[in-house]
Parts: C-alpha cells; structure tokens; sequence
C-alpha cells in the first residue's frame, strides 16, 4: 500500500473542497454561481486542471463559469483551455477566451497565430484571432507582418492569404528572436 506523506496529505486536504466549487459552478442560484467563481479564482493555478474538465461541458452555464475563472485566475497553464473555447458553440464563452488570452499578454501572440494556422478555415477562430492580436499588437516585435495578418482578418481574406500572413509573421518573430 503506497504511503502518502504529511505534505501531500495537508495539499489534498488544501485542495478537497474543488470538486464541491465546481458543482456550484452550475447552481441555478447566480450568487452561489458567483461565490464558487470567485473562490476558485482565489485557489489560482491549483483550480485549472479542475476547471479543463468543464471546458467541453454540455451546459453552457459549466463553460462559462469555468473560462470566467480562468480568466480571473489568468495562469499560463490555461493558455490551450482558452485556445479551444475560442471554438465554443456560445459567442459569451468564445469573448471570455479571447479576453483570457490578452490578459495572458505577448506569450499567448503566436500560440494564437499557431492555433489559427490549424483552424484557419474556422470563422469564429479568425474572429477569435483578430480579437486577441489587434489587442496585443503594440508591443509587437512585426508589427508590420502582425498588422498585415490582423488586416487580413479583418477584411475576412481567404483563408489561403490568411495563413501566407500569419506565417509570414512567425518568420519574422523567428528572425528577430535568432538576432
């Protein structure tokens, strides 16, 4: 039988109460909703890996609540959660990820760039992605590849433009980064 020493039983114990946070995340009650949200979001990073289960969730109410405290929490770790609900069936769900990934701030520019390369065909991952770079272009280190590939987006080029601009962008990164 494995034994668990006294600092892993004292880190279960910490983190025993998520699973109940988690199941108020679908309360019917708002406050409830709210109270588990934010308690969540006080856990930090601990709370993510509960809240990727909810990601998929059939319920709406689940994948909203949980990219809203991932929002609030705004771990790195939660960068691939908010790539996929940019694919969410609910524009609320896909804004809230978009938003998650400009709190994250210049680590989450080419993962995005990455993500819609893969998706490029997808209207609401483009969306996604013009939402999310245009907020993050200042600090660009291509500006004029990124603005070229925002534009792009914008004027809902095709996709084949799209991702000619977008890899123009991560080449450029990828010179700048080599220099």
């Amino acid at each position: 039988m494995p034994t668990v020493n006294k600092e892993q039983k004292l880190k279960q114990d910490e983190y025993a109460h998520i699973p109940a946070l988690i199941e108020q995340l679908g309360s019917r009650e708002g406050l409830k909703r709210q109270q588990a949200r934010l308690a969540l979001a006080d856990i930090g990073a601990p709370a993510v890996d509960f809240l990727a289960e909810l990601i998929e969730h059939p319920k709406h109410v689940y994948r909203w609540e949980c990219v809203k405290a991932l929002v609030q929490i705004a771990d790195p770790d939660a960068l691939e959660l908010f790539l996929l609900a940019l694919e969410d069936e609910d524009f609320d769900v896909r804004w809230l990820a978009a938003e998650g990934l400009i709190k994250l701030g210049q680590k989450s520019v080419i993962p995005v760039v990455e993500y819609l390369m893969a998706n490029v065909k997808k209207e609401v991952v483009r969306n996604g992605a013009h939402h999310v770079l245009k907020a993050l272009r200042r600090r660009s280190k291509a500006k004029e590849e990124l603005d070229e590939l925002i534009s792009a987006l914008w004027h809902k080029e095709s996709a084949g433009n799209i991702s000619n601009r977008a890899f123009d962008f991560l080449n450029r990164i990828q010179e700048l980064s080599a220099t």
